[in-house]
């Protein structure tokens, strides 16, 4: 028999990552997703910064503060010429106009625009694959370790931006798991914002499929969304992963990304619950 709980001290995090990992590298492979770091210092000043997380052939950004946009210009060129040789390019998405506007400035592509997002009236997504290439950013330091002074630096400055601008920090997190007998079979995450509950991971156990588990725990997670008081539930997946699960279950597509990963397209779905 399945039972189902919720996993306050993420107990069975490791297995449900592992169902999520195994499910994933039949299409993939092994895939190392790691954190670059860019930092850009003048004197005994740091004037830009950037973190990103590459993998699936693409980086996203996840902190970045910049003096200026020649500064911006300096950190993406730098970035991209290290992740070139594996990936196609960065991912941008934020809801702030002016910042997508920096960002256009430097050679990101627009990709789409979204109205009404869950917490925000606007989001903006764009790419950048390779534009300035050949401008000279040799004094961009390129690690993939965090510099423990200058990574401060960028979190003071990333929080202070957020808090400017109105940009929702996470309230919370959430794990739910299936177990028969103790074992993990299933289970999914994710985290609690202002209006919007994020799904970060959903699996099954392979040999639990079509026992309809997948769609209990979302239920599930709905359910408690709701009781809660949350208007969204947002999240992303594959073509080798839940699209039709989830329109099935009346989630729409926002998004789409080409390539993530190479050969596969991803999706960006929404629900309201109101």
């Amino acid at each position: 028999m399945i039972t189902y709980i919720k996993d306050h001290e993420k107990t069975y995090e490791k297995d449900l990552i592992k169902h999520l990992r195994g499910h994933n590298e039949t299409f993939t492979g092994k895939v190392e997703f790691k954190d670059i770091y860019a930092y850009l210092v003048e004197g005994q000043n740091l004037i830009g910064a950037i973190q990103v997380s590459n993998g699936w052939n693409w980086a996203t950004i996840s902190k970045v503060f910049y003096k200026d946009k020649e500064v911006l210009r300096k950190l993406i060129v730098r970035v991209f010429q290290e992740i070139k040789a594996e990936s196609i390019g960065i991912k941008f998405f934020s809801p702030i106009k002016s910042r997508y506007h920096d960002f256009i400035s430097v050679g990101f592509e627009h990709s789409n625009h979204i109205i009404g997002l869950g917490e925000y009236e606007e989001f903006y997504y764009a790419n950048y694959t390779g534009d300035n290439v050949d401008l000279d950013s040799s004094d961009v330091m390129i690690t993939y370790e965090p510099n423990e002074v200058y990574q401060e630096i960028l979190t003071k400055k990333e929080k202070a931006f957020e808090i400017a601008h109105n940009i929702k920090d996470k309230q919370g997190e959430f794990m739910w798991i299936a177990l028969e007998d103790d074992v993990c079979v299933g289970g999914i995450s994710g985290d609690y914002y202002e209006k919007t509950i994020y799904v970060s991971r959903l699996a099954v156990d392979p040999r639990y499929k079509h026992q309809g588990i997948g769609t209990k725990l979302m239920m599930i997670v709905e359910e408690d969304a709701r009781s809660k008081g949350y208007q969204f539930i947002e999240l992303g997946t594959t073509d080798f992963q839940a699209r039709p699960f989830y329109e099935k279950l009346g989630y729409k597509v926002i998004h789409t990304l080409h390539d993530y990963p190479k050969g596969y397209n991803c999706y960006s779905l929404i629900k309201a619950l109101t």
